[in-house]
């Protein structure tokens, strides 16, 4: 035999549940009680950690502590937590693990949410991050106002850096191995003393936003 019980009648808390079997003719029959039954439907809450603003390689996606909880004196416990994206504003949603590859999605703007799950099975409602910049594309550096062949004075090659994605935040330089420098501008002089002849060569690179760092060029 059996029956259908209704939880949410009850308030939160333990319980013990007990069967009593009655015959037609009134005798009955009282089984052993189950004691300490938890009710808990109360929903967890969940805060996801806002990962950033441009996300690279594989991003650690976490709760925090003090934000996700099973709320309650008789709660039943956090069991799970998922964390999932979605690319389309929302529309669909693919579960990640909390160690997001994000080289196996497109570079482009991602929601991402994270939803708990208590030992009951009651599910938080998503705590979500919007229009979150996946970007694994290194940028792109060109040189340019390098002179064909020998120059009679100083020349300034213009360092050309490009990022579709998250953006440029840094070109550095070095001419022939010296000192690591910043800048999209680099000076040749040509002392008059001839102290500075000869060839150069100039080693650049950029780095994005996001963290992605060029492959070394030379000129």
């Amino acid at each position: 035999y059996t029956a259908s019980f209704d939880t949410h009648t009850l308030a939160d808390g333990h319980y013990d549940f007990r069967t009593v079997a009655y015959d037609v003719a009134g005798n009955s029959t009282i089984a052993t009680a189950v004691a300490n039954r938890l009710i808990d439907n109360t929903a967890p809450t969940a805060q996801l950690v806002d990962p950033g603003t441009n996300l690279h390689s594989t991003v650690t996606l976490a709760t925090n502590p003090a934000g996700t909880t099973d709320p309650g004196a008789d709660a039943s416990g956090i069991a799970t937590t998922t964390f999932e994206i979605s690319s389309d504003g929302g529309a669909t949603w693919t579960t990640v693990s909390a160690g997001w590859n994000t080289t196996g999605v497109t570079d482009g703007l991602y929601d991402v949410r994270a939803t708990v799950r208590d030992n009951a099975g009651n599910a938080s409602a998503p705590s979500a991050v919007t229009g979150r910049r996946v970007d694994n594309t290194k940028p792109v550096t060109t040189a340019s106002g390098v002179p064909t062949g020998f120059a009679a004075a100083a020349v300034t090659v213009t360092l050309n850096p490009t990022d579709s994605g998250s953006g440029v935040s840094d070109t550095l330089y070095e001419v022939d191995g010296g000192t690591t420098q910043h800048g999209t501008s680099v000076l040749i002089p040509a002392p008059s003393n001839g102290s500075n002849d000869g060839s150069h060569t100039i080693t650049f690179q950029s780095i994005d936003a996001a963290g992605n760092v060029e492959d070394q060029q030379s000129t």
